[in-house]
């Protein structure tokens, strides 16, 4: 028994195969489908078989889990207010479990990960863009609105002249990162955040400028952050996870920036996700499985109640 677990995502498709507890039985990646649903249909043919117990589904922007519907495509600018979970049903005929990319990879970190146990934690997810979930006690808060923890919306800068470029996505996404070392080494060809860290290893001074500049604005907001929930932990979710050097800048900026404010504010743990990269994964299965299991209680309570008439 297995189940097809998808971390959508800006740029890539992470999916794999994984057992009811979470194991990963395999795993790869496909570049996202970005121009039309045909282009979208015909790339969930390809990964889901008629083998499949399940679909899980971990989604980059605001999303109604409970209803099923992606409210904000981002990235999949088509998909706008979408009945995502019943189109799926419709065409493979398994049930399926939908959940913003950030609160899959909280789920996984209070399930099985670094926020078990946490009173009041955060998870901040890096990718093409930035999101965040916040957890109470083991449970992700959505807010009034499923909007909570859509922190790329933040608007940082002045939007009557930038736009969206007035937005927290363009501080934060690492893409934007990525494009700011390009043009101040003027390189012709794009860069990858491998080739950013070997540049940082090697001590190169544009890009360790750059760098530095990023991971303040990353400070500034995390303070914000903990002004408005005082998480007691930070957990660090998304490819970049994988880098000590990032996650021990990060911890150094807001240091700095701490000590530049005059009143006595908590700083949060900062931890990478246990899982890193994989977090939403294991975090979409664990949304799966959740309602899945309670979809099939209410089906035994309403069979019982009937009979007892």
């Amino acid at each position: 028994m297995s189940y097809c677990v998808m971390d959508i995502g800006g740029t890539f498709i992470k999916y794999a195969d994984m057992d009811v507890d979470g194991k990963i039985l395999s795993q790869d990646k496909i570049k996202t489908p970005l121009t039309s649903f045909d282009e979208f249909w015909s790339v969930m043919d390809r990964l889901i078989k008629k083998e499949h117990e399940g679909i899980a589904v971990s989604f980059p922007g605001p999303v109604d889990a409970q209803r099923g519907i992606v409210i904000e495509g981002g990235s999949l600018r088509y998909m706008k207010q979408f009945a995502f979970v019943e189109e799926m049903q419709k065409r493979y005929g398994i049930p399926c479990s939908l959940e913003n990319d950030a609160r899959c990879a909280a789920l996984a970190e209070v399930w099985q990960g670094n926020l078990k146990d946490i009173a009041i934690g955060m998870v901040v997810v890096f990718g093409t863009g930035i999101g965040s979930s916040l957890t109470i006690n083991g449970e992700v808060f959505k807010g009034a609105h499923n909007f909570s923890g859509e922190i790329s919306c933040l608007i940082t800068k002045d939007i009557d002249t930038l736009g969206w470029g007035a937005s927290f996505h363009h501080d934060a996404g690492v893409p934007f990162l990525l494009k700011k070392v390009k043009d101040a080494k003027q390189l012709k060809e794009d860069i990858d955040g491998k080739a950013l860290f070997t540049m940082l290893e090697n001590q190169d001074e544009n890009a360790w400028r750059i760098f530095k500049e990023y991971c303040g604005e990353l400070a500034k907001q995390f303070y914000n952050m903990q002004c408005m929930f005082d998480p007691q932990r930070i957990c660090i979710g998304g490819g970049i996870s994988l880098q000590p050097l990032f996650i021990s800048e990060l911890k150094k900026a807001m240091d700095e920036f701490w000590a530049r404010i005059p009143v006595n504010v908590p700083k949060p743990e900062i931890m990478p996700c246990k899982f890193h990269n994989d977090s939403n994964l294991l975090g979409s299965l664990y949304n799966f499985l959740h309602k899945n299991k309670k979809r099939k209680n209410v089906q035994k309570i309403n069979v019982k109640t009937r009979r007892n008439r």
